[in-house]
């Protein structure tokens, strides 16, 4: 497997929820899907807020993981960007979805 490989971002079935969500409360002004920026591929971004989210699922609750994300968001953060960590669980539950995107448009609305 090439680096390119490893390198290639899967769009979950959350991730695409949470999107649909964010498109029917008219969040998605500025956002970018998957863009890189220094360090990281963010789930969303929103440049002009310096707002990165991800929407992490049981992979980022191992250990070893979360203290490789704690590592890439310290550095984004000295860079001037605001990272958001969304956990949970699969399924996506209707609730926490909601949940995920009131978090998101709370830090989009100041």
């Amino acid at each position: 497997m090439t680096f390119r490989d490893r390198m290639k971002v899967s769009v979950s079935h959350a991730e695409d929820l949470v999107t649909i969500e964010l498109q029917r409360r008219g969040l998605c002004t500025g956002m970018q899907r998957h863009t890189g920026v220094p360090y990281t591929y963010p789930d969303w971004l929103w440049q002009h807020k310096r707002l990165l989210a991800y929407l992490d699922g049981p992979p980022h609750m191992r250990d070893h993981q979360i203290q490789k994300d704690e590592l890439i968001d310290q550095m984004n953060i000295h860079l001037g960007y605001t990272a958001l960590r969304l956990p949970y669980r699969t399924p996506l539950s209707k609730k926490r979805l909601q949940e995920i995107t009131d978090q998101i448009e709370k830090e989009l609305r100041e």
